[in-house]
């Protein structure tokens, strides 16, 4: 086996755009992903860099650098068989954990066992099977079950199943694990959302069990439809009643606008907005700073035959909550705020993400949320006690019942604020974790 690549070998100009093109359309989001390093590498980014970028090992960074100098386009990941084994024959080594992530983000460990995985996992753990619906399965008698278990593995591909009997074993054992969760009732979650005397444990179970509540939004840095700009965490407290609110201003192309997204926690919200034909209330606000009318204005148009969707050369003012501000007409004078826009090879012009990032920062308390809008939801009454500009998040999220992520209980900063919410005092927030809530740290955001 040849030594793994420090970068991927030179790309022609019809590959690189050609990865552009997958980068920007694709469906897959890990193939997506393959193709940004790819086009990372061939400027020379480290694997470290990109493993740092995309939050994974550097191992699985390594081996999509060598599956292109291999295949080119098929090490993208067109073949199931790539995601499991990189070198057939006798001396071919599986990943370190195969399970969980055979999709090539990674090789993380199956989720552990007071959080099995979901249907969705599994499928993505086992490429090729046929597709089986495991949750009426588990209705079934065990001995249906063992035999359509074995239809999943076998399934895979035969030569893979002769050849990797500890990948066999793995599948069953994963196999068991999904009807185990199927078999388990759904956890039922009550937030204590209710004024009374509390503690700063009992806001970090509040904040725990959000992502089990499906009409509540954690703090979300990285949603994948949104390209996040700013961010901002206000806290409220007083004797028995406390509040947060998470802001972050950005573009969203689903929505065609640059907006201001806030989400509430507490156990003193009001007003909020109550979901249809339901007793639940949703604890989001969103604000439109830039509208669709205004960015079809300032838009490329057809000066290039790339996607119209960006800022045209020569534009110089943009209405920004119904006010023109100043804005730089060429790519250079966004170098301030977005300082890869000059060197990135995608995508090449403004695009409107480059606009909200600049106006974010630029014209920072125009782009922020006014004293009013924040207190929408939050009593009027209720004291502040503290802004965050600057804080170090995980992702965190519950899909199917498994966690995905990191809660905010296992690490310093939720504790921190939680702390500062019981004493009222924020000189408690002392952070030791280098803050990574600026946009450049969430490469994924928007990606979708």
């Amino acid at each position: 086996m040849e030594p793994s690549a420090t970068f991927v070998k030179p790309l022609t100009e019809e590959e690189r755009e050609r990865l552009k093109e997958i980068l920007k359309l694709h469906a897959l989001h890990e193939k997506r992903m393959r193709a940004h390093a790819i086009l990372l590498s061939n400027q020379h980014y480290s694997i470290d860099q990109i493993a740092d970028i995309y939050q994974v090992d550097r191992q699985p960074v390594s081996d999509w650098l060598d599956s292109w100098n291999d295949r080119r386009f098929e090490g993208l990941g067109d073949d199931p068989k790539a995601y499991l084994i990189r070198e057939r024959g006798a001396s071919e080594r599986l990943p370190t954990m195969v399970i969980g992530d055979v999709s090539g983000t990674g090789y993380p460990a199956p989720p552990p066992d007071d959080h099995p995985p979901s249907q969705d996992q599994f499928l993505q753990a086992a490429p090729g099977a046929v597709y089986t619906d495991l949750s009426t399965e588990s209705s079934q008698n065990d001995e249906n079950l063992e035999q359509k278990q074995f239809l999943l593995i076998d399934r895979i591909s035969p030569p893979i199943a002769e050849e990797a009997p500890e990948l066999q074993q793995r599948l069953r054992e994963f196999v068991n694990r999904v009807r185990k969760m199927n078999e388990r009732p759904p956890k039922i979650i009550t937030l204590k959302d209710k004024p009374g005397k509390y503690t700063a444990q009992n806001i970090i179970e509040y904040l725990d069990n959000l992502p089990y509540v499906i009409h509540y939004s954690f703090v979300d840095l990285g949603h994948p439809y949104f390209y996040t700009a700013n961010s901002r965490l206000t806290l409220f407290a007083d004797e028995t009643r406390w509040a947060m609110a998470f802001e972050k201003s950005g573009y969203t192309p689903r929505g065609f606008r640059v907006e201001l997204n806030l989400n509430y926690f507490g156990n003193c919200l009001e007003n909020l907005e109550p979901i249809p034909n339901s007793d639940e209330c949703y604890n989001s606000q969103f604000l439109t700073l830039i509208d669709g009318g205004e960015l079809v204005r300032i838009e490329i148009g057809n000066e290039s035959l790339e996607f119209a969707e960006g800022v045209r050369s020569g534009v110089k003012e943009v209405k920004l909550r119904g006010q023109y501000v100043k804005i730089p007409h060429t790519k250079r004078g966004y170098v301030k705020w977005v300082p890869d826009i000059m060197t990135r090879d995608y995508p090449e012009k403004i695009d409107y993400m480059d606009l909200a990032r600049y106006l974010a920062y630029e014209y920072e308390e125009m782009c922020r949320a006014t004293d009013e809008e924040l207190r929408s939801h939050i009593p009027t009454d209720l004291p502040k006690i503290m802004v965050i500009d600057e804080w170090h998040h995980k992702s965190y999220s519950v899909y199917n019942g498994s966690v995905l992520g990191d809660p905010p209980s296992s690490y310093e900063t939720y504790r921190l604020i939680a702390e500062v919410l019981e004493t009222k005092d924020p000189s408690r927030f002392k952070p030791t974790l280098n803050p990574n809530n600026h946009w450049i740290n969430w490469p994924y955001a928007g990606s979708l």
